[in-house]
């Protein structure tokens, strides 16, 4: 009963089983979302590690067709970069369509990993899917042991 396993498998297989599942779940939520959400990606014409992130962002484009990206100048678009608190170039914003709202997905060069899981916990985040106590959670995991808002099981009266 105390056991983890369930939703933190120890054994190989579990394991890849588990990042197979983040993986989809992930994948297809991005690519649900591009209508709903864009990418503001604020750069320097100068700066080297923009140019490696740019590479990655063409691998996001292409694997998530769609999805809305604008190259902001920071030398160029100085009160856009203001707006935002642009201190360090690469930066990347999620922006929710629908509404005002937007959340910092990585400021530095992100890895592809890393940025579709940003993108997955920002767009249920700014979408309402999910409270901030559930920001770590994915969503197979819901009710099970890391699932933070599921109740507490009580067992003879006692939790």
């Amino acid at each position: 009963e105390l056991s983890l396993e369930k939703d933190y498998p120890n054994a190989l297989p579990g394991k890849a089983a588990k990042t197979r599942e983040q993986s989809a779940e992930v994948g297809q939520k991005i690519d649900q979302s591009k209508e709903n959400f864009a990418l503001l990606y604020f750069y320097s014409p100068t700066c080297h590690f923009c140019a490696e992130q740019d590479e990655i962002l063409s691998f996001f484009l292409e694997k998530y067709r769609g999805w809305q990206v604008r190259k902001v100048d920071i030398s160029r678009s100085t009160q856009l970069a203001e707006e935002f608190k642009v201190r360090a170039v690469p930066f990347i914003m999620l922006i929710h369509k629908d509404s005002k709202d937007f959340m910092p997905v990585s400021i530095g060069v992100v890895s592809l990993a890393d940025m579709e899981e940003r993108l997955y916990r920002g767009i249920r985040t700014l979408g309402n899917e999910i409270t901030p106590e559930e920001f770590s959670m994915f969503e197979f995991q819901r009710g099970g042991r890391f699932d933070p808002t599921a109740p507490l099981k009580i067992k003879d009266g006692a939790p």
